[in-house]
């Protein structure tokens, strides 16, 4: 059964942070990843769940971002349900960026925001999932490719 390009993208994260082989193991801090969404809306919740379903056991939410409070109070009690902790909820991405222990961001902002969110976080040195388009302007683009090259951040 052949596996859509959205669904494919959507578990990159997830598959990311499985890759290391668990072995019956106990996990410890490095096996886990401590992500950050940022826009927890729809699409920020269901790539949650690709990302969780993708890699069982091995990621924390330690923070959320939304303009939008519902929608950011709803995704913390998510979290809080699934994983048994709530994450840090913040209304500006840049207070998510600076929270302590967040390694990756995933970014499921509207289409006009990936662009600048993505290298704000390269800046704050995460790791970051962006979806596309990742930009209206071929200029952006290039200096998003040239930052992350420079900066050495794993992006998908």
């Amino acid at each position: 059964m052949p596996i859509a390009r959205r669904d494919f993208l959507a578990a990159g994260i997830g598959l990311a942070a499985a890759a290391a082989p668990l072995h019956g193991r106990v996990l410890g801090a490095n096996d886990r990843i401590n992500i950050g969404l940022i826009g927890c809306g729809v699409r920020g919740t269901y790539l949650f769940n690709e990302a969780m379903a993708a890699a069982p056991g091995r990621l924390n939410v330690v923070a959320a971002c939304d303009v939008w409070a519902p929608a950011r109070e709803k995704f913390g009690a998510l979290v809080g349900e699934k994983l048994g902790q709530r994450p840090r909820l913040v209304s500006r991405y840049q207070d998510l960026l600076t929270t302590p222990g967040v390694d990756a961001v995933i970014i499921p902002t509207p289409d006009h925001a990936h662009c600048h969110v993505l290298m704000d976080a390269v800046r704050a040195g995460k790791d970051a999932f962006v979806e596309k388009p990742l930009s209206v302007r071929l200029e952006d683009a290039v200096a998003a490719l040239d930052l992350v090259k420079a900066n050495r951040q794993v992006v998908q």
